[in-house]
């Protein structure tokens, strides 16, 4: 039974990092989101190197610096060897920076996709260990807030060389670790180290890059720490006055030695509009921008039509609702928390504009607020439990990540032209990359891994909940 779970959660993980490395090729190297501010900050990660990072200039006004990089366009003459770019000053590089640094070199193709590359498989492996060490409903946990929350943002991010790859895949993942290392059984202690272990990993990923990445973090851990002393009947007023105490003083703590951290903890208001008029607008269009993390009203002309909003959208709200079905009093606490969080990070990174910021901020908390409701859920009914079910939503969802897939190589590889008309299926005619691969092979690849992806992964849930022993012990 062991040596089949791991050849499945192998199997998973393989395809998912062949779906990741598909979208690690689906755009120039300068396509990610602020991609000059974050090449030019791993770039500079060491300090200054000739034909790396050079002549830094602090620019007047801002919190930055620009910096001479190896030329994203090494093949056009007419572009100099080195050109400019901004960069995060020496002081603001987070760790995630000086880690990156290591696959840089002049080749700045070959620098870009081994970064990308890198995530993939860090996402990868990950995720091998989240289907290996979870249980029954932890696992189905896992899988099913993954597959409900993936398309489009999620799964476009994770290979990026954007910091927000890792700390995505931290929030996404931290909380589940932590549940498998407190419910694991006395006699399985390798599991329950391990499951620790790779909690501190995911963790170390979010306080490598953001600090909101960090807080969702110690926010999402704190609920299943939460939940599991409620379980266990082990919280008391005695215990809660306890950590209320601790969390005050380490909020101070970390204030203290982390000025910048205040930042993330703090409201301010527009000076432009009434508190009450910016409080009242903001809670009528932040729930819409919410679902934009599953491509709603998001980035179409590169992630995809509105379609695929409809259906991520519908399939995260039916999945809630299976999962909300004669909600628990714990279950109801979670969505009350949850719902306060999201709307917490939504409303503190606005720009002081009367437009919500979009949901790419709290696309990673969704993960984890639907797993954590799996995880809490009072009985077995969930969606995806039959193989209707299963045929239906796979299908569906599949769909949606192949229009987001072929957008994304329309907008990169077509430049403008035929996007979103499908007047040209075909992706050849262009090519970011110096390859005989066609783009339209990497495009099918994608898609059909993404599609054998989800169906391991489901089989993994199938695999453990069929299994006596294990459905004994459904709730860890």
């Amino acid at each position: 039974m062991l040596h089949r779970r791991f050849v499945m959660a192998a199997l998973s993980a393989c395809a998912f990092f062949i779906t990741l490395g598909c979208w690690a090729l689906s755009s120039p190297k300068t396509a990610d989101t602020d991609a000059g501010y974050h090449i030019g900050s791993i770039w500079c990660g060491w300090g200054e190197e000739k034909g790396i990072c050079e002549y830094p200039t602090v620019l007047v006004g801002l919190e930055d610096f620009e910096v001479l990089i190896p030329s994203m366009n090494p093949k056009n003459p007419a572009i100099p060897e080195m050109q400019p770019s901004r960069s995060a000053l020496p002081g603001q590089r987070s760790a995630y920076y000086k880690i990156m640094r290591v696959f840089v070199s002049k080749n700045s193709t070959q620098s870009v996709l081994l970064i990308r590359l890198f995530n993939s498989l860090l996402a990868s492996v990950v995720f091998f260990f989240l289907l290996y060490l979870t249980r029954s409903r932890v696992r189905q946990a896992v899988v099913g807030s993954w597959t409900f929350t993936i398309v489009p943002t999620l799964i476009s991010t994770l290979p990026q060389l954007n910091p927000r790859s890792w700390a995505f895949l931290g929030v996404m993942s931290s909380w589940a670790f932590l549940h498998s290392g407190l419910s694991a059984e006395s006699n399985d202690g390798s599991r329950r180290k391990l499951s620790f272990v790779f909690f501190g990993i995911t963790c170390i990923l979010a306080i490598c890059t953001r600090w909101d990445a960090t807080l969702f973090v110690t926010f999402t851990s704190s609920v299943i720490v939460l939940g599991h002393l409620i379980k266990k009947q082990l919280l008391s007023w005695k215990h809660f006055l306890l950590v209320s105490i601790v969390s005050v003083i380490g909020y101070f703590s970390v204030i203290t030695f982390a000025p910048r951290s205040a930042y993330f903890l703090k409201v301010e208001f527009p000076p432009l509009y009434s508190k009450q008029q910016f409080i009242l607008f903001m809670f009528v269009h932040i729930p819409e921008n919410i679902f934009n993390a599953v491509g709603l009203g998001y980035r179409q002309d590169d992630l995809g039509p509105g379609l695929i909003g409809i259906i991520g959208t519908s399939l995260l709200v039916l999945s809630i609702a299976f999962v909300m079905h004669n909600a628990s009093k714990i279950q109801t606490s979670i969505f009350i928390l949850y719902s306060l969080m999201i709307f917490f990070a939504m409303f503190h990174v606005l720009d002081f504009g009367m437009q919500p910021p979009p949901g790419l901020y709290i696309a990673a908390l969704l993960t984890a607020f639907l797993g954590t409701l799996f995880l809490n859920k009072r009985y077995d009914q969930a969606l995806m439990l039959t193989n209707t079910q299963r045929i239906s939503i796979i299908s569906v969802l599949s769909f949606a990540h192949l229009l987001s897939l072929h957008a994304k190589f329309e907008h990169s590889v077509l430049g403008g032209f035929y996007m979103g008309t499908y007047e040209k299926l075909s992706l050849n005619g262009g090519w970011w990359w110096d390859t005989p691969i066609s783009p339209n092979v990497v495009f099918v690849i994608g898609g059909s891994s993404f599609v054998l992806w989800l169906i391991l992964s489901w089989m993994t849930v199938s695999q453990s909940t069929s299994n006596p022993a294990l459905s004994a012990h459904s709730h860890s």
